[in-house]
């Protein structure tokens, strides 16, 4: 599938569809994985910072950060726990995202499976230590699992006790100082997610993949960030194709030509078949606007509760 410049998510959802190779089971891809992962952390989770709580003599962590004085050490033990079981369960992830990526047709798979696809990665990446260390995931799992976490605990403290607004006296001013902390997770953590996506496709051997891969891998998050930067991050601009005038008798340029329109495809084949003009991030948020949407849908609904719950007090 070439990629998409434009449209929204239900031209997107139709072009799977009725890709010919697709489908719409092509839609719920990676939803084992998807279970297994989240049932494994909703479990390792928990009990791992009740540990690490009971270890440090720290209060339970059923209290709510904003009933504590202090609240350092108890956001410490919950980003402590995120990350380990983050790093822990990581290889679920790239397996979640290879499952997604790579084409439904069972003649073009390359993992028949999730365990299957565990089996592959540790033969031809080098065990654990390869999916670990060697490919190129461990850097920015390990900025994901700590700034979420960060950013989900200190959203409720930063309303209450920089900004002083309640939920319960202003629940409209509340919603709206909520829509505003996430859209700055949102705009810190999508490039993030965008880049760990981009190497967990990075696949050893034979790969064929749904979406456009880019040829040449990166070699590690500033080198993604860089080149999404630079050949993603403006409107690309296909280049026309225009009448090269060349000398009849110049036998030299006769024999040239061939090797600078090999020289012009190869360059065009390492950044999708277009040139970026300039610097830029819009590369680094693409479907910005559909979790910006998402994020307005939940401050409407969690505002009328407020409002809701206002008039059932007052009443």
């Amino acid at each position: 599938m070439a990629p998409m410049e434009g449209g929204g998510v239900l031209e997107i959802l139709s072009s799977i569809v009725t890709q010919p190779t697709e489908g719409w089971k092509s839609l719920f891809k990676g939803q084992r994985v998807t279970w297994v992962y989240e049932m494994l952390r909703t479990v390792l989770r928990p009990g791992l910072e009740s540990s690490l709580n009971d270890m440090f003599g720290l209060y339970d962590d059923t209290i709510p950060l904003l009933h504590l004085d202090n609240v350092t050490p108890n956001i410490s033990t919950i980003v402590v726990s995120h990350l380990v079981i983050g790093l822990l369960l990581s290889p679920l992830e790239i397996i979640r995202t290879r499952l997604v990526v790579q084409s439904a047709s069972p003649l073009c798979s390359k993992y028949k499976g999730p365990i299957h696809a565990l089996r592959t990665m540790l033969h031809e990446e080098g065990g654990l230590y390869g999916i670990y260390f060697e490919s190129k995931n461990l850097f920015p799992t390990l900025l994901y699992h700590i700034i979420t976490p960060l950013l989900s605990c200190s959203t409720p403290l930063i309303i209450a006790r920089l900004l002083h607004i309640s939920a319960a006296d202003s629940p409209i001013l509340y919603g709206a100082a909520e829509l505003a902390l996430s859209t700055l997770g949102l705009l810190v953590m999508l490039p993030i997610e965008t880049i760990r996506k981009r190497l967990q496709t990075q696949v050893r051997g034979d790969f064929k993949a749904t979406v456009a891969l880019r040829p040449a891998p990166y070699r590690g998050f500033f080198d993604a960030l860089y080149k999404i930067m630079k050949e993603e991050g403006t409107r690309n601009k296909r280049s026309e194709s225009k009448p090269v005038v060349m000398d009849s008798d110049s036998e030299s340029d006769d024999d040239l030509f061939p090797v600078r329109r090999r020289q012009q495809q190869q360059k065009k084949s390492a950044t999708g078949g277009a040139t970026a003009s300039a610097w830029g991030i819009r590369g680094l948020y693409r479907g910005f606007t559909m979790q910006m949407m998402a994020n307005v849908m939940v401050f409407v609904f969690h505002t009328m509760n407020g409002i809701e719950d206002g008039f059932n007090g007052i009443i």
